[in-house]
């Protein structure tokens, strides 16, 4: 067996470097994102505390607009819910609208604005939503006409056969195998 040539060797030491490159910053990755999520769950959830409103009415409308309101991070779980440092930043600002005076709609208004649609579990319908059916409507006619047309061009009525009539048949049938003998 012979040795191996060098260039060979430096393919597969560049290829092993390469490998264990990756495997590195995949090591370092995942304990730097274990890291992080131990010191979020080792202190104390800001949503175990209990809040003190200026109005007995703001606790239950805070309960409800959290619950309402989506985690942009953690995507189908509400803000009440989350443990994420967003989720966290948005039942801050809901307490402050609420201080301040904010009616629901006007909180869930700022939300959307601030984080988009998606905060909400019910996106409201809008220009944009026109715009995505109106797509959609177009991408399904489009789709229905090409398979009309394929199919039109490939029916047994396009096909030349079906336009001649059978003395024009076997004409033609003639004419193929006098074509067939000369060569």
């Amino acid at each position: 067996m012979m040795p191996p040539r060098p260039a060979v060797k430096r393919r597969l030491s560049l290829a092993s470097l390469i490998f264990l490159s990756l495997c590195f910053s995949f090591i370092a990755a995942s304990y730097s994102a274990a890291q992080a999520r131990s010191e979020i769950a080792a202190s104390p959830s800001e949503s175990a505390f209990i809040r003190d409103f200026s109005d007995p009415s703001y606790e239950a409308r805070y309960f409800t607009l959290t619950h309402e309101l989506r985690c942009p991070r953690c995507q189908n779980q509400s803000i009440a819910d989350s443990d994420a440092p967003i989720a966290l930043d948005m039942r801050q600002r809901t307490v402050q609208l609420l201080e301040a005076g904010y009616t629901d709609e006007e909180i869930v208004d700022f939300m959307i604005e601030r984080w988009g649609d998606f905060v909400t579990y019910r996106p409201r319908f809008g220009a944009h939503m026109v715009w995505i059916f109106a797509l959609i409507a177009l991408t399904v006619v489009g789709l229905l006409m090409a398979v009309w047309a394929v199919r039109r061009v490939h029916s047994p009525a396009s096909s030349p056969e079906q336009e001649l009539s059978p003395e024009q048949q076997q004409a033609r049938i003639n004419e193929l195998r006098q074509q067939v003998n000369k060569s």
